[in-house]
């Protein structure tokens, strides 16, 4: 049965929806898209980065930070959906950080700094490698913007 798919092409739209994709061979999977889930979050993460100095309120920055605090430290260690949690949460706090020094902003009073102190400095002393990387371009980052 021919369905018509060209290269590159996937049958249902997303490919953990996709059961054709078994079928193929490793090398062809390589460059598909990610699920919607995941490609949500994604957008999701970018948009908070955009939109993070423009919040005027150091009040609500710094609610934000510390949810995210609390968001990073709740659950197991171990979990790989904890670990996911940790490391979407700081890739948005990282955005952030980009886009204010991009715009040559700061990150405000120093409640927020504080807390984005915290949460860079716990980042710093996770077991897992990529959380680690980020946590040492946030300081970088949040040096660039106190300044």
């Amino acid at each position: 049965m021919q369905l018509g798919l060209r290269e590159g092409e996937h049958a249902v739209g997303a490919l953990d929806n996709d059961p054709y994709v078994l079928g193929q061979p490793p090398s062809r999977m390589s460059h598909r898209p990610c699920s919607v889930a995941i490609s949500l979050v994604d957008r999701a993460i970018e948009l908070f980065g955009r939109i993070f100095p423009y919040i005027g309120s150091q009040k609500h920055r710094h609610q934000l930070l510390e949810h995210f605090l609390v968001c990073i430290k709740r659950g197991s260690k171990s979990s790989a959906r904890q670990e996911s949690l940790q490391i979407n949460v700081f890739t948005a706090f990282l955005a952030a950080l980009r886009e204010v020094a991009d715009q040559k902003g700061s990150l405000g009073s120093d409640k927020v700094v504080n807390a984005a102190k915290t949460l860079a400095l716990n980042a710093l002393v996770s077991p897992v490698d990529a959380l680690r990387c980020a946590a040492g371009e946030a300081i970088g980052r949040m040096a660039q913007v106190r300044g």
